[in-house]
């Protein structure tokens, strides 16, 4: 079995045993640019959740990831696995992040683009771009668009009959409009089983960035493992 993972850097293992949230922070991995660095990623909950259906791990996530990446790239890898594997031999898990990052396409180049109020992140020459997309964040519509996108997403791969299951990193949909009983998503109007409150709940610290350790990890691949026999997620 294949598990690819997709996320931001909760998914990405930043922080997990190093102090990178990229490979590129670390002079020996600068080649690898903004993929996960290879420790914190062998102690991520993806890795952990590999081994225990001892699956081959291909992992896409990148700290800062806004959805629309995540669900660009997966839609991509997918149409690439499929050409190289049974698509019914993979198991797709997703952190979902914050419903208001966006991706910006300049020049060819993808940006994240999140809502910290930072200009200094902003793409070179684009922060008036930047002030007006902080000025016009409208929680419903962000909230109600990703409530519906991930939705429609679900039903394309449970229509390919490609196993997968969803989790919010930091952010619910709790402010939906149409709430959805959905069986690949846990939880996804509750703020308490999003992975980062799940985790605060238990007091486990998270480190300079507010990225868990590999306490946190653990945990959370331990919950994710029991959802996934639970909910009979692997047929």
């Amino acid at each position: 079995m294949i598990l690819y993972t997709n996320g931001d850097s909760h998914t990405a293992g930043a922080e997990c045993v190093t102090s990178f949230q990229f490979a590129e922070e670390d002079p020996i991995y600068k080649h690898l640019k903004k993929q996960p660095h290879p420790l914190n990623l062998k102690s991520s909950w993806s890795q952990k959740v590999a081994d225990h259906f001892d699956a081959e791990l291909i992992c896409n996530a990148e700290s800062g990831s806004s959805n629309h990446r995540i669900l660009r790239t997966t839609k991509e890898d997918l149409d690439n696995l499929s050409n190289k594997h049974d698509i019914t031999d993979i198991l797709v898990i997703i952190g979902w992040s914050g419903w208001a990052r966006e991706e910006w396409l300049i020049d060819g180049e993808y940006y994240q683009v999140n809502n910290s109020g930072n200009i200094s992140h902003t793409p070179y020459n684009y922060d008036d771009k930047y002030k007006a997309y902080i000025a016009n964040i409208d929680e419903n519509k962000c909230v109600n668009f990703w409530n519906h996108a991930i939705q429609e997403f679900s039903d394309e791969l449970q229509k390919n009959n490609i196993k997968h299951l969803f989790f919010n990193s930091f952010q619910s949909l709790k402010n939906a409009n149409n709430t959805l009983p959905l069986k690949y998503f846990i939880e996804p109007y509750q703020d308490e089983y999003t992975y980062d409150y799940y985790l605060k709940k238990q007091n486990i610290p998270t480190k300079q960035n507010f990225h868990y350790g590999n306490d946190g990890h653990k945990v959370w691949a331990k919950f994710l493992i029991n959802y996934i026999q639970e909910n009979d997620i692997i047929r």
